[in-house]
């Protein structure tokens, strides 16, 4: 009975063996990589003109009309931002008043501070500010005639939808 137990545990241990070959040799695999190649789209520069600015008197004010172009056929335009940019160009009458009656010209947005800024298609479209452009109180003769342009930044991004 000695020699059969012996043999029996000696059978056991070589199956285990031959179990643990198996395990080893089914271990290969892959990891493919794949690559594509993608773009940025080009969004081509918009623009802003001042369709006009009003004609006023020291104390008024009155809106500014802007025409927004966007050139772009599958991206639209979306204004972030509307900021005045100062005022330029300024003639007068006598030259050497033209820096103090500049200084007299308000540019503001406040007026439109809950108004809705538009997204563009392809195209134009008119934006007015609300009282964007006052004189003020203080103006005096020395600005009778005077002309100036008024500049606006306008921040546009570009947008699917």
């Amino acid at each position: 009975m000695l020699k059969r137990t012996k043999l029996a545990i000696t059978g056991a241990v070589a199956a285990g063996v031959v179990g643990a070959g198996a395990i080893a040799y089914a271990a290969f695999g892959y990891t493919p990589t794949a690559s594509g190649s993608g773009s940025a789209e080009s969004f081509k520069p918009t623009k802003v003109t001042v369709s006009d600015t009003p004609s006023l008197l020291p104390g008024e004010k009155d809106n500014v009309n802007l025409v927004l172009s966007n050139p772009n056929k599958k991206i639209k335009a979306k204004v972030e931002s509307i900021k005045p940019a100062g005022i330029s160009d300024v003639k007068t009458n006598d030259p050497n008043d033209a820096d103090q009656c500049g200084k007299w010209v308000i540019q503001t947005v406040e007026n439109n501070a809950n108004a809705e800024l538009p997204t563009l298609g392809e195209g134009d479209a008119k934006y007015t500010l609300v009282e964007g452009i006052a004189f003020s109180d203080d103006m005096d003769i020395r600005c009778e005639g005077m002309t100036f342009k008024s500049n606006w930044t306008v921040e546009f991004v570009a947008v699917r939808k």
